[in-house]
């Protein structure tokens, strides 16, 4: 029978209060249990941006102004760096002038509209009353005909010149390379009074804030992990701060030379304090059924040159329990725990999370609950 934690300490209690030895060292710990957990495999990867680019220009020019440095923090459409645009300007207006010019033809052809159309109208009245003959009624019509394609003619050039202002604009407004998002400039690919061509790089971007973690999979994994749909439990190994993520997406294409295929999960915002693109991550990909496993608290495990252990307190009949360092293995970790296997390791067993650090074997322990209660 598996006794609760409460209980286990109060095993402990007498033989504590009659120890006369050294005092016993304080220590936190935790039960070790056999719990129903989903299957899981250990797995790699690193931490990456969501967004990087390779920013370039988009018009050729000379770089007259340059404000984007490496390191650099920039908002979402901030300009970066900015081209000459003197000649572009120019011919920008001479367009203006060309667009007054052909506002005054649409007048122009706007005034012999309206006369053709009155002198037809008097031609027309005139032949009511025989005064006028049919080929003078034709010819008024033919000339207002004229005048109105004349006149629709002198419009379109307008259009035109306004379509072509319009464009040059757009231009004008290009020789400022701005920022497509905001992050940190990593690169710079120009200097100052450097000639760019169309196209031309200028700096890489990358957003910090909004990052994804990248783990790499085993092939012969992908059925089980596109099938089973648990949490992905990830540490990024610079922090150590463990994170379960429900969202993740599967990229199921193979590598053919690492045999391995993607897991990208994206990471929560208040969790990218402290990351960088680059990072190294561990996780733990869901690859089976529950099942019954052994389970103690991702504290209580340390790492030695042969590998992970942890400390066990136990009881040897006369005074205090006493530490044993208990070698096991790391099969996989499930939200705070980590399912592990040891053969000289039973359910019930109290799990050292805190003060391990400066134990040794047999030194004698006053155990400790979570909340820090000791036995009475």
């Amino acid at each position: 029978m598996t006794l609760s934690l409460p209980a286990c300490l109060l095993l402990f209690a007498p033989s504590v209060l009659a120890w006369q030895g050294p005092p016993p060292a304080p220590v936190r710990v935790d039960a070790v249990r056999l719990e129903s957990v989903q299957e899981r495999r250990a797995v790699t990867g690193e931490v990456r941006a969501m967004r990087f680019a390779q920013v370039a220009s988009e018009e050729a020019g000379r770089v007259v102004e340059l404000t984007a440095r490496e390191g650099t923090r920039v908002a979402a459409n901030q300009v970066l760096a900015r081209l000459s645009d003197t000649r572009l300007g120019l011919e920008l207006g001479v367009l203006e002038a060309q667009a007054l010019a052909a506002q005054a033809t649409i007048e122009m052809r706007q005034a012999q509209l309206d006369k053709a159309a009155l002198d037809l109208e008097t031609v027309r009245a005139l032949a009511t009353r025989d005064a006028a003959n049919k080929k003078e009624v034709s010819d008024r019509e033919t000339a207002l005909r004229v005048a109105t394609s004349e006149h629709a003619r002198a419009e379109a050039d307008l259009a035109t010149i306004a379509a072509r202002r319009a464009e040059l604009a757009q231009r004008v407004a290009d020789m400022q390379i701005r920022a497509p998002f905001a992050g940190i400039v990593v690169t710079r690919r120009i200097e100052l009074g450097e000639w760019l061509t169309v196209g031309a790089a200028v700096v890489e971007l990358l957003s910090d804030s909004e990052l994804e973690a990248w783990v790499e999979v085993p092939q012969r994994y992908v059925g089980a992990v596109t099938a089973e749909r648990g949490p992905l439990e990830l540490i990024v190994d610079a922090t150590g701060a463990p994170l379960s993520l429900t969202e993740y997406r599967v990229i199921p294409v193979v590598d053919p030379r690492a045999r391995t295929f993607s897991l990208v999960a994206t990471l929560p915002a208040e969790a990218v304090a402290g990351l960088a693109p680059g990072m190294s991550v561990s996780a733990f990909v869901p690859t089976g059924a529950a099942g019954e496993h052994m389970t103690v608290a991702s504290d209580a495990l340390l790492r030695n040159d042969a590998g992970p252990y942890l400390w066990v307190a136990r009881g040897t009949g006369e005074g205090p329990p006493l530490a044993f360092a208990v070698p096991v293995e790391v099969l996989f970790r499930s939200g705070g725990r980590a399912v592990v296997r040891a053969a000289s390791l039973a359910p019930g067993e109290l799990a050292v999370t805190e003060g391990g650090e400066r134990l040794f074997p047999m030194t004698p322990l006053l155990p400790q609950d979570a909340a820090g209660d000791s036995p009475q």
